[in-house]
């Protein structure tokens, strides 16, 4: 088996013994082999929100627990192919691929929002574009870690999760989301993918939250 560390613990290769099944393994443990309660209820959200949705544009999950010795597992599809994230550090992505990759991230999207999930961290990073033989990529959407379905509470309120280079003014002031904070992700995402740059950069994270409520979208042929 491989791994590839993610901070909070490990994804590994691995293979069901009784089919054969190939299938990714998410693992847990903590620094220092402890969980906070919070690490705990964030990976457990992000297995129960996952694992009621089955669109094919999403990652799907087979499993999930904690073993006998505390470790947090998920099992899940396993994925072969760069994310977009890789895709885009190649340079500015042809606009045809970028509509195939954007019609297939609203569909996985469409799931989840009508089961009232909102995903709160789309970035090219959670965009899997998996290679399927013979075929054309298959856009896979994951780590829906901090999504929150109706009034559910994980976070604090007026905390805000995401990513600064994608998320959406009301999501950097912390306020109530909902499904149109991942369309304005991917809005963010599909703009880098075009320009080769997010619409708003800078070295500090507070800045650019500022850009996305205060400034208007930079011309895209600038």
């Amino acid at each position: 088996m491989c791994s590839s560390d993610l901070g909070f613990g490990a994804v590994y290769d691995a293979e069901h013994v009784v089919t054969g099944q190939a299938a990714a393994v998410k693992v847990m443990t903590g620094e220092s082999g402890k969980l906070s309660e919070q690490m705990v209820q964030r990976f457990l959200q992000e297995a129960r929100v996952t694992a009621r949705l089955t669109h094919p544009n999403t990652v799907r999950i087979y499993d999930f627990g904690q073993t006998e010795h505390g470790v947090l597992f998920m099992a899940m599809e396993r994925l072969r192919g760069p994310t977009l994230e890789d895709r885009m550090a190649q340079g500015p992505i042809p606009q045809a691929e970028v509509v195939a990759i954007a019609v297939q991230v609203l569909r996985s999207l469409a799931e989840a929002h009508a089961a009232g999930l909102v995903h709160r961290d789309l970035k090219p990073a959670n965009i899997i574009l998996h290679e399927v033989p013979g075929e054309a990529s298959v856009v896979k959407v994951l780590d829906f870690g901090i999504a929150r379905a109706g009034n559910s509470a994980i976070t604090q309120t007026g905390v805000a999760l995401g990513t600064p280079l994608f998320m959406s003014p009301e999501q950097g002031r912390g306020d109530s989301l909902d499904l149109r904070t991942d369309l304005y992700a991917l809005g963010c995402i599909l703009y880098a993918c075009v320009a080769g740059r997010p619409p708003f950069e800078d070295t500090n994270p507070v800045v650019i939250l500022m850009k996305h409520q205060l400034d208007p979208l930079p011309d895209l042929h600038a």
